[in-house]
C-alpha cells in the first residue's frame, strides 16, 4: 500500500492512500476530525470512499459535493480562475447550480478579478462572499452577451420570469465589487446587481459601478404572505452608473452611499431608509 501525504507518492502499483482535509464539519469517509484517508487505484476510488473521484491520467484526487447545506466552497478549487482574463461565467454558474442542488451553501471568492460575459444566476439558499471591495472584482468583459434588463449578479432561480411568485430566496452577498465596464459594453439596460421579486435577501459591503443602467435594483415579492419578506442593502456603494445608483421598492437601504450617477442617487418607492448619503 502506498501513502500520499500531499508531497510524496510511493506506489506499489496496486493501491494508494490519500490523506484529505475537509473544510466541512465532518469527514466524508472515516470517523472523527477533519482529516480522513481515501483509498484508490488506477481504476478509480475504491468502495466505501464515496464523494471522491480519481483521474488516473492527471493523478489527481478530488472531493465531490456531498455536504447538504451550509458548506463553504472556495470557487478556485472548482475551476473558477479569477485571473483577470479567463471568462469565468460558465464555471461560476455551473458551481452555483451544483451547490443549490446539494442543498445550498456559500461560494467564497478569493482575491482576484473574475471576468464575466453574461449574468451570474444564484438560486435558493446559495450565497456569494468575496474578500473585500476592490479585492474581489466581477468585471463585465467588453462586448459581453449580457441580456438586457438582467443584472451582472442576479439572484434568479430560473433566469427568467418566475411562475411561483419569486425569483430566489435566502441569499447573502457580501464583500466584492461589480464593474460593468461601460466603455467596453456601451449604454444599454443592464444592472450591476438585480434583486427583483426576492425573499430574505441581504447585500452587504458591495460596490457597483460603471454599469449601463442602475448600480443596484430590486424589490421584494408582492405575492401573498411573501410580500412581507425582506430585502436589505447594508453599507453598499453605487457610483458612475448611467442611471440611478440605487433603485427599488419595499427594500431597506442602510448606511449606503451613492455618487456620480447620471440618474438619482436613491430612487425610492416605499423603502425604509437609514443613514444613506448621496451627492453628484
Amino acid at each position: 500500500t502506498a501513502i500520499y501525504d500531499g508531497a510524496v507518492l510511493v506506489s506499489d502499483g496496486v493501491s494508494r492512500w490519500a490523506v484529505c482535509t475537509r473544510t466541512g464539519s465532518t469527514p466524508i469517509v472515516g470517523a472523527g476530525g477533519l482529516t480522513t484517508q481515501v483509498q484508490f487505484n488506477d481504476t478509480g476510488v475504491l468502495a466505501g470512499n464515496a464523494g471522491f473521484t480519481y483521474n488516473k491520467v492527471t493523478n489527481i484526487l478530488t472531493v465531490g459535493l456531498s455536504d447538504k447545506g451550509g458548506q463553504v466552497y472556495n470557487v478556485k478549487a472548482y475551476g473558477v480562475l479569477g485571473d483577470g482574463s479567463t471568462d469565468d461565467t460558465t464555471a461560476i454558474n455551473t458551481l452555483a447550480t451544483t451547490v443549490f442542488t446539494a442543498g445550498g451553501g456559500t461560494l467564497f471568492f478569493p482575491p482576484g478579478t473574475y471576468v464575466l460575459t453574461a449574468s451570474i444566476f444564484i438560486q435558493d439558499n446559495v450565497s456569494m462572499i468575496g474578500s473585500g471591495r476592490q479585492v474581489t472584482i466581477f468585471y463585465l468583459k467588453s462586448g459581453s452577451s449580457l441580456t438586457s434588463a438582467h443584472g451582472i449578479i442576479e439572484p434568479n432561480q430560473i433566469g427568467g420570469i418566475p411562475g411561483r411568485g419569486y425569483y430566489s430566496k435566502n441569499n447573502y452577498f457580501a464583500h466584492f465589487s461589480i464593474n460593468g465596464n461601460i466603455a467596453g459594453n456601451g449604454v444599454h439596460i443592464y444592472e450591476g446587481f438585480a434583486g427583483y421579486q426576492c425573499k430574505n435577501l441581504v447585500i452587504e459591503d458591495v460596490e457597483s459601478y460603471n454599469n449601463g443602467e442602475t448600480g443596484f435594483a430590486g424589490q421584494v415579492t408582492n405575492v401573498g404572505t411573501d410580500q412581507y419578506s425582506s430585502l436589505s442593502y447594508v453599507n453598499c456603494i453605487a457610483h458612475d452608473n448611467t442611471s440611478d445608483g440605487f433603485q427599488g421598492g419595499g427594500v431597506m437601504w442602510l448606511d449606503c452611499f451613492s455618487y456620480s450617477n447620471l440618474g438619482a442617487g436613491f430612487n425610492s418607492v416605499g423603502n425604509f431608509v437609514s443613514g444613506i448619503s448621496s451627492h453628484i
